[in-house]
This record gives structure tokens, C-alpha cells and sequence, in this order.
């Protein structure tokens, strides 16, 4: 299947792409240190990933903040070049990129005392950039809460989450 990223010219072979996860919400692919996210679901909108870019916009200094972050939210979208984007309200996008980020390969046991401190850590990031932009978390279950490479604890899988303006009619 071909994509393209939005500010991107080139067009993408999925096929040609590291397939990373598949599941009943949309398949995940690995493309130059990013992740890109195929929706099978429609749950991710144009009118939400504005309101991640405002939130990212507002609760990060730079560039490197956000990429500490523990929050791993949508950034950009992801064409089918075949269709356009309408300008509709709640114009669902085919998909979206997030950055890449390095999970254990192994769920080991997670010392007491880290695993309330990580969570501590969790919450204080989700109500920094999700709350405090008006962003509700609406799939949370095991699965998107994953432990990183360096034994943090990151939120990820955002396309359901409910936004400012994916309210509006």
C-alpha cells in the first residue's frame, strides 16, 4: 500500500516498511526513526491531532523535552495518496506518525518502589499535557501503558482520546 507523511514528498511502499505490531485498531510500521500508524479503526482525527500538536506546543520548551516525555502522542498525518482530506468536522485520517521509542523485550518485574515512582511520574506528564489541554484518555487498558528500554513507563495509542475540538459540532 503506498502512503505519504504530510511533509513528505516522496511516497511510501508499506510493503517495503518493518511491520512492529498489528492489532484490531490499526497495524504499526517502523519508517526512518519514527512510527507510523495505519488505522483500521477511523478514531483519529484531523481536529484531534491539532489539538495534540496545540498540547505538545504549549507543555514542552523544545523539541528535546518532548522526546523525554512519557506521553507518546500523535504528530503528524499520514495519507493514502489516492484520497483527499475533506474539510469536514471529524475528518477521520487514515493515519498518523509518533516518535519511535525502544520497548523491553522481556516484561521483567519492576522493583516496588520504581513502579510507584513511574506511575507518579505518569500521571504528573498525562495531566501536564493531556488534561491540562482538555484531552480525555478513553483506551485505558495494559496494553498502552509499556515499559521502555530505560525502565520508564509510556502512554501510548492515543486515536481514541477524546479532544477539545472532536467535541464540537
Amino acid at each position: 500500500m503506498l502512503i505519504r507523511i504530510e511533509d513528505k514528498k516522496d511516497l511510501i511502499d508499506t510493503y517495503n516498511l518493518k511491520k512492529i505490531a498489528n492489532g484490531k485498531d490499526g497495524i504499526l510500521y517502523l519508517y526512518e526513526n519514527i512510527i507510523i500508524k495505519i488505522s483500521l479503526s477511523g478514531e483519529m482525527t484531523l481536529e484531534k491531532l491539532e489539538d495534540f500538536r496545540k498540547a505538545k506546543e504549549k507543555s514542552f520548551n523544545n523539541e528535546e523535552d518532548f522526546l523525554k516525555s512519557r506521553i507518546i502522542i500523535p504528530e503528524k498525518i499520514v495519507f493514502n495518496p489516492k484520497e483527499k482530506i475533506k474539510k469536514m468536522k471529524v475528518t477521520p485520517l487514515f493515519g498518523y506518525t509518533q516518535r519511535y521509542f525502544l520497548v523491553k523485550k522481556e516484561i521483567e518485574s519492576m522493583d516496588r518502589n520504581l513502579l510507584i515512582q513511574e506511575l507518579s511520574s505518569l500521571r504528573e506528564e498525562t495531566h501536564k499535557l493531556l488534561t491540562n489541554n482538555k484531552i480525555a484518555i478513553m483506551d485505558t487498558n495494559p496494553q498502552n501503558i509499556i515499559i521502555s528500554n530505560d525502565n520508564k513507563l509510556l502512554l501510548i495509542d492515543h486515536d481514541r482520546d477524546i479532544t477539545d475540538n472532536c467535541m464540537e459540532i
